[in-house]
C-alpha cells in the first residue's frame, strides 16, 4: 500500500471542520409562516389528542418537513387517540362495576388520563418539528404566524369531534 492517496478518491479542504453544516436557507420556499411549535402544548392540554395532531400536521408541512415525518406525526396522533380511547372504555367499565355496588364514580381520572395523554402526544410531535423549526428561526428570524384564531378554531371543531367520538365509545361501553 501506498501514503500517497488516490487521485480522485480524497481531497483535503482547508478548515472543512469549521464550515457550518447549513450554509444556505433552504430550498423550498415557505407559502405561509409557521407557528412555534410551544404553543401547540396548550391545543394538547386544553382540547386533546386530535386538535394537537391537526396543529401539528399543519405546522410540519409549513415548515417543509418530510412526507416520512409528516406521516409518523399522523401515526403518532392516531396512535395515541386510539390508546385514549382503550383508556376511556377502560375507566367506564370500572364506573359501571362500581356503580353497580352504589360507589360514587369520579371522572377525575378520565380527564386526567386524555390530557397526560395528549400532552406526551404532543412532546413526540414536537421532537419531529423541532430540527426544522431550529432551522426556519435560523433563516427566517422570529416571525412567526399567530395561532390565536386557528387554534381556538381547532380547539372548537376537533375538541366537538373528539368528544363526539369518545361520547360514542362511552356509549357503547356501557350499553353492554
Amino acid at each position: 500500500m501506498s501514503d500517497q492517496p488516490s487521485q480522485g478518491t480524497e481531497r483535503s479542504v482547508p478548515g472543512d471542520l469549521l464550515t457550518p453544516s447549513l450554509s444556505a436557507a433552504p430550498s423550498t420556499t415557505l407559502r405561509e409562516r409557521p407557528w412555534r411549535v410551544n404553543s401547540q402544548l396548550w391545543i394538547a392540554f386544553l382540547a386533546g389528542v386530535l386538535p394537537v395532531t391537526v396543529v401539528a400536521l399543519i405546522n410540519a408541512r409549513r415548515l417543509g418537513l418530510r412526507p416520512a415525518a409528516i406521516r409518523l406525526i399522523l401515526a403518532i396522533g392516531l396512535g395515541t387517540f386510539l390508546i385514549s380511547l382503550l383508556w376511556l372504555a377502560w375507566q367506564a367499565e370500572a364506573a359501571a362495576s362500581l356503580r353497580s355496588l352504589s360507589q360514587p364514580v369520579n371522572r377525575a381520572p378520565l380527564r386526567l388520563g386524555t390530557r397526560v395523554l395528549a400532552v406526551l402526544a404532543y412532546l413526540a410531535m414536537a421532537r419531529i418539528q423541532r430540527p426544522a423549526e431550529r432551522r426556519y428561526r435560523l433563516f427566517y428570524g422570529d416571525t412567526y404566524a399567530s395561532l390565536w384564531r386557528p387554534g381556538l378554531i381547532i380547539c372548537l371543531g376537533g375538541g366537538l369531534v373528539q368528544a363526539g367520538i369518545q361520547a360514542m365509545v362511552l356509549a357503547l361501553v356501557l350499553a353492554r
